[in-house]
């Protein structure tokens, strides 16, 4: 090859400003190991577990995810165990109402602002007594 396609080679392999990786590469190949579970999943399986006492939810884990079991724990699994505990043990509404927001979401208010609380058919039957 000459040196002039070569260097040509070259530009077009180079990065665009805004597009650090060429196409098909993954912006973090290491990324999120595949059987990992996220963190929701990791909630849900706790609050529907049956877990005896606090000091058991390590080991509950470790049986529920055995990809956690051969690795050191990760930072956040440690912290969903200390939030589990603490709602647990100590009764801490803050850290529960989290664990209920990881796991299932958060739950949205619902506010009616235009029937007064009315059901629709109370409504509908009072739009037609009034024609």
């Amino acid at each position: 090859m000459s040196k002039e396609k070569q260097k040509s080679a070259k530009k077009q392999q180079k990065k665009v400003p805004g597009r650090p990786f060429k196409p098909g590469q993954s912006g973090n190949p290491k990324g999120h190991p595949k059987g990992m579970p996220n963190r929701s999943t990791i909630v849900k399986k706790i609050l529907e577990a049956n877990i005896k006492s606090p000091d058991t939810i390590e080991r509950a884990i470790k049986a529920m995810f055995p990809k956690l079991a051969n690795k050191k724990m990760e930072a956040r699994v440690v912290m969903i165990i200390r939030m589990v505990q603490k709602a647990i043990v100590k009764g801490d509404t803050k850290a529960f109402e989290l664990l209920m927001n990881y796991g299932y979401g958060k739950e949205t208010d619902k506010l009616d602002l235009t029937s007064g609380g009315k059901s629709i058919v109370d409504i509908i039957e009072q739009l037609e007594n009034d024609k």
